[in-house]
């Protein structure tokens, strides 16, 4: 009777052991995925901009972070801030797209519009990424 209780014993600890060390690597495994999803850039821009959004806007030359909110939650909004990321200047909703071969730096395309108007800023790859943000302009914006 003495070995069936020990031995009963010795089955829940090492469960219990088994159990703890499956939930730790798993906390461990969620929290690098997370670092390793953080998609952000900074960006020193020589002209005039613009980005889309409910309220169209022209950003000045000048040196932006661009960076995307919560890429497990919401992987399609970006933020436009300053180079510090203490003033966020707006938020847009985006839309994947894709490029053949990723690089090692940061890509961003940039479409032209009419005599005098900023270019309109079209897409942003962060380095490393083939699967970038694309910007979406309303029809009545062009």
């Amino acid at each position: 009777m003495i070995g069936r209780k020990t031995s009963k014993i010795w089955i829940r600890g090492l469960t219990l052991a088994c159990g703890i060390g499956v939930l730790a690597l798993l906390m461990t495994t969620a929290g690098n995925a997370q670092r390793l999803t953080t998609y952000w850039t900074v960006a020193e821009l020589s002209a005039p901009f613009e980005v889309p959004g409910s309220n169209p806007q022209v950003l000045p030359a000048g040196t932006y972070t661009f960076k995307v909110i919560d890429p497990k939650i919401a992987p399609h909004i970006v933020q436009i801030s300053n180079k510090d990321d203490t003033k966020v200047f707006t938020t847009v909703l985006t839309v994947p797209t894709t490029r053949e071969v990723e690089t090692d730096k940061m890509v961003m395309t940039f479409e032209e519009r009419g005599e005098g108007q900023p270019q309109a800023l079209r897409t942003w790859f962060s380095p490393h990424e083939k699967v970038g943000e694309e910007f979406v302009y309303s029809k009545s914006g062009k």
